[in-house]
């Protein structure tokens, strides 16, 4: 036997492997009807054989539909969360460019509180991170926002009170 009869044996056996797997309702009437064709009319496929296959029709297509609609909704919700979570990256980068220019409170890693102006923006590892002084404060540590600090007792001025 050559190579090329055995690579022709091959690809005829996966592609009566595939059509075996996509045996579907079409397929299941077809053999149905062909079963009424060629049944002995002397023995008649009994009424309780018939509607018990007609009820193996009806639950495979209704399990292929069920099957279809998954299908759907998985896709439609791996869209969905995939635009979810770019329009939080875009609302997370807005309200960071809105704190420009603002004066916050905020902890910096290593440092503690930290106050001061938000002079530039930076993301690393997809971190916001606001640049006050020499430091960087990460947005979801920014404790206060406001337009200017009272910094004779401590207290912030002009709050902006959209930051949590």
């Amino acid at each position: 036997m050559n190579i090329s009869s055995v690579a022709y044996q091959q690809n005829n056996l996966s592609s009566a492997q595939k059509s075996m797997k996509t045996l579907g309702k079409d397929d299941f009437l077809s053999l149905l009807a062909a079963q009424l064709q060629n049944q002995d009319p002397l023995k008649p496929m009994e009424d309780k054989e018939f509607i018990a296959q007609l009820a193996q029709f009806s639950a495979l297509e209704q399990t292929q539909n069920m099957a279809t609609q998954m299908e759907n909704l998985s896709q439609a919700m791996h869209y969905f969360m995939e635009n979810q979570a770019q329009r939080n990256k875009e609302a997370q980068f807005a309200k960071a460019l809105s704190m420009l220019g603002r004066h916050i409170e905020g902890e910096a890693q290593g440092v503690g509180l930290v106050r001061g102006i938000v002079s530039g923006i930076k993301i690393k590892d997809e971190q916001i991170l606001l640049a006050v002084e020499k430091y960087q404060v990460a947005l979801t540590d920014v404790k206060e926002v406001a337009v200017s600090f009272n910094t004779e007792n401590g207290q912030g001025g002009n709050k902006d009170d959209s930051q949590d």
